[in-house]
């Protein structure tokens, strides 16, 4: 039975009304924990309002939003002439999180550097690394080798696209490399860059999860209020606000209370 479950939200730090829409989940709803975007202007108030509620963090690296922690002269593949990383649809689909787009595939030696510079910065707004990396919008095999070697250089859990063992860490599962579950949550799914999570298929992915034989599962999603620079600089809109409502749905709360679900963080995965 998977009675042990991660609700992590990614993009934290993206700006700071989704900040504000995240830590409502957090507070209100069964969101329980966070990746931050730590290249991103709103990373310090994200910081601060993570330490303020009791929020753990773990890290969403970033290559398409904004400008990097690193010098850009270091990380020529994946930055424009101007400094600031090229978007995501600049990049070669992957078959996976992008299904269309340009030509570009990141190095990954300055993917890398890149994965570093954004774990100095989250230490420098924390006080600490994280404890798990995983990355934003961009999963060609080499940006997640990249993660992988980094992870294991710095001992931290990686989001990965296998079901092996992590050294040090409980085994948890993705939703989506369970191959029973698969196939359900994918239908359940279908519609979610358009709509975003409701609480209906939230109460469907949860069962589905409750029932699979994984210690524990990880669900990712991402919870926050919308502004203006998110409308402008972002596929996921409506989404977002969504995301928020049914993780703080009465009916959502107590369904995790009445199964007794474990929430946890990516803290809780060490050995």
């Amino acid at each position: 039975m998977g009675n042990c479950l991660i609700v992590n939200a990614d993009d934290f730090g993206f700006t700071e009304s989704f900040n504000y829409g995240a830590i409502h989940a957090f507070t209100h709803g069964i969101l329980s924990s966070a990746s931050l975007m730590s290249n991103m202007d709103a990373a310090t108030h994200a910081a601060a309002l993570a330490k303020m509620h009791g929020l753990n963090l773990g890290q969403h690296t970033n290559i398409v939003q904004g400008r990097p922690c690193a010098d850009p002269e270091t990380i020529p593949s994946i930055v424009q002439p101007d400094g600031s990383f090229y978007p995501s649809g600049a990049y070669k689909p992957d078959g996976f999180a992008k299904t269309s787009g340009g030509d570009l595939v990141a190095d990954k030696e300055d993917v890398k550097r890149e994965t570093i510079a954004q774990l100095e910065r989250h230490r420098a707004l924390t006080g600490r690394y994280p404890v798990q990396l995983e990355g934003h919008s961009i999963t060609q095999p080499t940006v997640i080798q990249a993660f992988i070697e980094v992870a294991q250089q710095y001992g931290l859990h990686c989001m990965r696209f296998d079901t092996d063992p992590q050294p040090g860490f409980r085994q948890a599962c993705e939703f989506f490399q369970s191959p029973d579950d698969m196939a359900d949550i994918a239908m359940a799914m279908k519609d979610y860059n358009e709509k975003g999570l409701s609480a209906d298929v939230l109460l469907t992915i949860l069962e589905i999860l409750k029932a699979n034989s994984n210690e524990v599962n990880i669900f990712r999603c991402h919870p926050g209020w919308v502004d203006a620079t998110i409308m402008d600089t972002s596929t996921l809109v409506l989404p977002r606000c969504r995301d928020v409502q049914a993780l703080c749905d009465r009916r959502v709360v107590e369904w995790v209370r009445a199964n007794g679900i474990e929430l946890l963080d990516f803290n809780d995965l060490k050995l």
